[in-house]
């Protein structure tokens, strides 16, 4: 069924999961316990800066050992206009359990900057973390990438993105898992949302994951 069927009402229900679920602020208190653990049991190296902006930062955990580790990068959610990686401290403890590098992102929320601003800042992110994980003993070589809903489509965005250009490899990103991934923006413009994001239909249509041709070859694991 195309969304554009739905009425307001509707409409709201679907995209804007605050309001479609209930006990949202509870799973919320859970990811912040859940993240506090992790962050106090792990050698977080926090508030690493891959640019000049406030929230320009990183979290890296590195996992015990000599170095060449896999590094796995994700972004949090909050189309693209709330949350913080502090909330997702949690994402590591797996991850380093298993030998991986993980590093939590920030990145530049709507409406300080346009929705071009929060791609733009997740790609300098991704460029870090390529160029500093031997820093923190990790592969650039074997980097990955997740992330969930709006994180899911700054995943797609990377993929979309010609990195040469950036002065990476082609192939810098290995994989990538979007999780329940908001890749068309468009429907996002006629929620209460877009008071925030801003959206106008060239802002959308440039930041259309759905639409934009993939430049990066890789494995790709979606969940929705």
């Amino acid at each position: 069924m195309d969304w554009r069927q739905f009425g307001p009402d509707e409409i709201e229900r679907q995209f804007n999961p605050r309001k479609s679920v209930p006990d949202f602020e509870d799973h919320q208190a859970r990811h912040a316990a859940w993240s506090a653990a992790a962050r106090a049991g792990l050698d977080g190296r926090l508030d690493l800066a891959y640019g000049d902006g406030p929230l320009h930062k990183v979290d890296v955990f590195p996992p015990p050992g000599a170095g060449g580790a896999p590094v796995h990068l994700f972004f949090h959610g909050g189309y693209w206009r709330a949350q913080d990686k502090a909330n997702f401290a949690h994402v590591a403890r797996t991850l380093v359990g298993e030998g991986i590098c993980a590093v939590i992102a920030n990145y530049d929320l709507c409406p300080a900057v346009t929705l071009d601003g929060t791609v733009a800042s997740a790609l300098a992110a991704i460029a870090w973390t390529w160029r500093h994980a031997p820093d923190h003993g990790g592969d650039p070589d074997r980097l990955t990438l997740s992330g969930h809903s709006a994180g899911a489509h700054l995943c797609a965005m990377a993929l979309a993105h010609d990195w040469p250009a950036a002065g990476l490899p082609e192939d810098a990103i290995k994989g990538a898992v979007p999780i329940s991934g908001i890749f068309d923006p468009e429907p996002a413009m006629h929620t209460s949302v877009n008071a925030e994001i801003g959206l106008t239909e060239a802002i959308a249509r440039r930041n259309d994951a759905l639409r934009l041709a993939p430049k990066v070859r890789c494995p790709v694991e979606l969940f929705v």
